[in-house]
């Protein structure tokens, strides 16, 4: 049974089905259709929006089963939020020490200073052609940034985690 304390394998699949990333991570909570997770970065990552994520930066990791996005809440060695980073992506699937989602190429990133950024929109309209993202998927994913974006904007984080 996964539950709190177990590691499981998270998969991030592109919409054709391959993978584009995987990574293990522990549960921490299951709670309804939230999935917290955390994990800690195995490699140093240069990213070209975030900068460098060293090795060992820890991340928290929250899923829903029923939303289509997921946050990774980067912290600093104090265990402070540095950024948080909102994959757009369908609802996760978990199963047995499994959670598989798909990463619809668009994201948002909120700074500590509150600054709100999306990114990758020209990479999920090239993508949605390329890959055929159905009419539904991609409203779904319109709708999940403009509501991720106006509560955050009304309520900040607080109004995603509850």
């Amino acid at each position: 049974m996964i539950g709190p304390g177990k590691t499981i394998r998270v998969r991030s699949f592109r919409y054709d089905k391959s993978i584009n990333k995987e990574w293990t991570a522990n549960v921490e909570e299951i709670n309804g259709s939230l999935i917290v997770l955390s994990g800690r970065f195995a490699t140093r990552v240069e990213h070209p929006v975030l900068g460098i994520i060293e090795a060992g930066t820890m991340t928290v990791e929250y899923f829903w089963t029923d939303r289509w996005y997921n946050l990774f809440r980067f912290l600093d060695d104090d265990g402070s939020v540095k950024l948080d980073y909102f994959n757009i992506a369908t609802p996760a699937v978990l199963s047995d020490r499994m959670l598989d989602f798909v990463d619809l190429d668009l994201d948002l990133v909120v700074r500590g200073s509150g600054r709100i950024e999306i990114l990758d929109e020209e990479e999920f309209r090239l993508n949605s052609i390329r890959f055929g993202y159905d009419a539904e998927t991609v409203q779904c994913a319109h709708d999940s940034l403009k509501s991720v974006k106006e509560t955050i904007s009304s309520n900040g984080i607080a109004g995603i985690l509850g």
